[in-house]
C-alpha cells in the first residue's frame, strides 16, 4: 500500500502500535488470572514469546512504513540527508563494490552528484532489518540507520531489552525456562513505553521531514 502523506504515515503506525497494545494488555490479564495455578508456567512462557513477537513486529512494521512513505515520495538525493541516502544504497554500493564493473558504479557516484536532480529509487528490498532478534545493539543499529535519536529511555533499557530477548530465544529454541509472574509486568510495560516511543520518534522524524538535508 502507496503510503502518500504524512498523515496518512502517523495514521498506519498508531493504528498498528493500538492493536498491539491491546493485545499486549490482553496477555497481561491472563497471565495474572493464572497466577500461582498449575497453568501459570505454560502461560508466561507463550506469554514471553508473543511479547517479544511484539516488540520486533511493531519496530518492524514502524520501519516498513517509512520505508514504504520514502518508496512513494521518491526524493532527490540533492535534497536528502546522507543518513538516509547510506541506508538505501549500503546493499547495492557493497555490491557494486564486491562484483559489479567500474561503469555501473561510476553510474551511480555520478547519479548522485549530478546537478540535474535524479531521484532516489527505493527498492522494494530496502528494509531496515531486526535480524530477528531485536537486542538493544540492534535497536541502535535501526536508529542510526534512520537518523532518529538513540534516546535515553532506550539506553537505560538495554539490559531488559537483552533479558527479553534471551528469554524468548530459549522459548523459541524449546527449553526449559522456569519463569516468575511477578516480572511479567516489568516487561508489559517495558514493550508498550518502547514501542510508543520509537513510534513517536518516527512520526516526527516523517512529519518535520528530518530526512532532508538541512540548509
Amino acid at each position: 500500500m502507496a503510503v502518500r502523506t504524512t498523515d496518512q504515515f502517523a495514521n498506519i503506525v498508531l493504528s498498528d502500535l493500538a492493536w498491539r497494545r491491546k493485545e499486549v494488555r490482553v496477555i497481561s490479564r491472563l497471565v495474572a488470572e493464572h497466577a500461582n495455578t498449575s497453568r501459570q508456567q505454560a502461560i508466561l512462557r507463550g506469554s514471553i514469546a508473543s511479547l517479544y513477537a511484539h516488540w520486533e513486529g511493531g519496530v518492524k512494521a514502524a520501519c516498513s512504513t517509512y520505508a514504504e512513505y520514502l518508496r512513494y515520495r521518491r526524493p532527490h538525493f540533492q535534497e536528502l540527508d546522507s543518513v538516509v541516502i547510506a541506508s538505501v544504497l549500503r546493499k547495492r554500493l557493497t555490491h557494486l563494490c564486491v562484483s559489479g564493473t567500474t561503469e555501473e558504479l561510476a553510474e551511480l557516484l555520478d547519479s548522485m552528484r549530478d546537478q540535474n536532480p535524479r531521484r532516489l529509487k527505493i527498492p522494494k528490498s530496502f528494509e531496515l532489518s531486526t535480524q530477528s532478534n531485536l537486542s538493544s545493539t540492534v535497536l541502535k543499529k535501526i536508529c542510526r540507520d534512520i537518523g532518529i535519536r538513540y534516546v535515553n529511555e532506550f539506553a537505560v533499557s538495554e539490559k531488559l531489552i537483552d533479558e527479553l530477548l534471551r528469554m524468548r530465544n530459549h522459548l523459541a529454541h524449546g527449553d526449559w525456562l522456569l519463569l516468575d509472574h511477578k516480572d511479567f509486568p516489568e516487561f508489559v510495560n517495558l514493550i508498550d513505553r518502547l514501542l510508543f516511543r520509537f513510534s513517536d520518534l518516527l512520526i516526527d522524524f516523517v512529519s518535520n521531514q528530518k530526512y532532508l538535508r538541512t540548509a
